[in-house]
């Protein structure tokens, strides 16, 4: 591979301390709030790969001592074909280096952008991806807690890689029988993709949560959009109480997947588990080998100690009048503050004409999924409108 121009001080730097491991700089590939992404060529495997490099002088004291450790510690011990794979991290005085997977296919989220909605069968292959992939990282008691589509890499052959574990955690207390559901009190990921018991701020089963995320990629790579609208909370929790709506539009959407999705997107009590939806008519013929592991994890999935919770958000489920606007297809990871629902906002302002996804041109997005400029700089202004962190990171 050849090596891409050098073009700053940093660059140099980086590429300064790759070449000491046996790393090649190469192309730039994107930036987030505490990191800028590389491609670079490993001598040693001959073979290219992803270089996220963490500037400490930008990120929290909090995310470097916390988060950064319990990420790399959970992902380098998660080994699995449509995973992102972990390789190696470097810490220098001022930069932490991590070695990943390069993913050649980029993001689902952009296949969606350019071509619109996927048909039943690339849906139904890559949805049957994502459901061995997040039964392998449950049956190892971890939650990912930030599922969303920007998060689904493609390698070369169109296969899906989950990728970025900034959320993730342990949440089984007994990892080995998998048995006892440590509840979450973290409320964060994306608005559009985390489900009501998390928007309300009440202790939340985070493996029913990974599942209402997954049932929203289904919705959105069947029909383009995503099942609800982020840009208002409270407009948001009434559509999730409602469910999903399908239209005349979505008459090519089979009734087992439309059945798949309405189960996914169901109050917590109601929630499918990863066992249910391999189970699932639409997914049956989709399976290309099942998990042995399934019947074990079932008592992950429980929720009697939710059921409270759930009969208190059904209290406002016939209150919404208003109609629907489509969502659009951007998302930004944040802690969710329970307390934007519960203050004032002002009424919403009637939606602005949207063209159709495919036909909107891409947004300059960063590795991971966390946009920069655009629609990102509107959200960024409704945060602050909300009491919300103004860097929308993680928190706990």
């Amino acid at each position: 591979m050849a090596r891409a121009p050098v073009r700053s001080s940093q660059a140099k730097v980086v590429s300064n301390i790759l070449e000491k491991h046996g790393y090649q700089l190469g192309q730039y590939l994107g930036k987030g709030a505490y990191a800028i992404v590389w491609e670079a060529y490993f001598k040693k495997w001959r073979t290219n790969v992803a270089v996220k490099v963490l500037m400490k002088d930008k990120a929290e004291a909090e995310f470097l001592s916390k988060f950064l450790p319990r990420e790399i510690q959970v992902w380098k011990g998660l080994k699995h074909p449509n995973l992102i794979n972990f390789y190696q991290s470097i810490e220098t005085t001022n930069r932490v280096y991590i070695m990943l997977e390069l993913a050649p296919g980029g993001e689902v989220m952009d296949k969606i952008r350019m071509k619109g909605a996927c048909d039943e069968r690339t849906a139904g292959k890559w949805f049957e991806q994502l459901c061995q992939g997040m039964a392998y990282i449950h049956s190892k008691g971890v939650v990912h807690r930030d599922l969303k589509l920007e998060n689904l890499l493609l390698d070369q052959h169109d296969n899906i890689k989950i990728s970025d574990f900034g959320f993730c955690k342990f949440a089984a207390t007994d990892v080995k029988n998998l048995k006892q559901v440590q509840l979450s009190e973290t409320y964060c990921g994306s608005y559009a993709y985390v489900p009501p018991e998390v928007l309300q701020g009440i202790p939340y089963n985070p493996f029913l949560s990974d599942v209402w995320s997954m049932g929203v990629i289904l919705f959105t790579l069947r029909t383009g959009k995503l099942p609800f609208d982020d840009s208002n909370l409270r407009r948001l929790l009434k559509q999730m109480i409602k469910g999903p709506i399908f239209t005349q539009k979505h008459a090519s959407i089979s009734l087992e997947c439309k059945d798949l999705v309405r189960g996914t997107l169901a109050s917590d009590v109601h929630r499918y588990s990863l066992h249910t939806i391999f189970d699932h008519p639409w997914m049956l013929p989709l399976v290309r080998e099942r998990p042995p592991y399934l019947r074990d994890m079932d008592a992950l999935y429980l929720r009697p100690h939710l059921r409270r919770s759930t009969q208190r958000l059904m209290t406002i489920r016939h209150t919404d009048g208003g109609t629907r606007s489509t969502a659009n297809l951007v998302s930004s990871t944040r802690l969710v503050h329970p307390e934007a629902l519960r203050s004032p906002s002002p009424p919403p302002s009637p939606p602005a004409h949207r063209p159709p996804l495919h036909a909107r041109p891409p947004l300059q997005r960063s590795w991971g999924g966390r946009e920069e400029g655009g629609r990102a700089e509107s959200e960024r202004e409704r945060e602050r409108g909300r009491g919300l962190a103004k860097d929308g990171r993680r928190r706990e």
